[in-house]
């Protein structure tokens, strides 16, 4: 008779799964802070154009979008590790490209700030 697979699941021996998306989720917030830094130095500290305060506070919310999206995304990886219902090689990939998109995203950010009006 097969045993369940899922109850099998140890956390010490799988801790290290998530190392590389780890780095990659330490970098993606490390330039999510500098884009927001950057955000709100051109639109409060140094502002060019007249802005007003709601676009201003809007800009800024959608900066953090898609950062609470994708780490909400990776928490319910997490969840469904535990719980056994997918491998921990599963939640290796699907973490670490959660961990490029959210790179890219902020990257793409900063580029787009570059073409932004000052």
């Amino acid at each position: 008779m097969a045993e369940d697979e899922s109850k099998q699941y140890d956390p010490i021996k799988h801790k290290h799964i998530f190392v590389m998306a780890n780095v990659m989720f330490v970098v993606a917030s490390l330039i999510a802070c500098m884009f927001e830094a950057i955000l709100i130095q051109r639109i409060w500290i140094k502002p060019r154009m007249p802005v007003d305060g709601l676009t201003a506070f809007t800009l800024q919310f959608v900066g953090w979008v898609p950062a609470l999206m994708i780490l909400s995304l990776r928490l319910m990886v997490g969840k469904q590790l535990k719980k056994g219902g997918i491998s921990p090689s599963f939640a290796f990939g699907i973490s670490l490209n959660l961990g490029i998109l959210l790179m890219m995203v902020y990257l793409a950010f900063m580029q787009l700030l570059e073409f932004a009006p000052r």
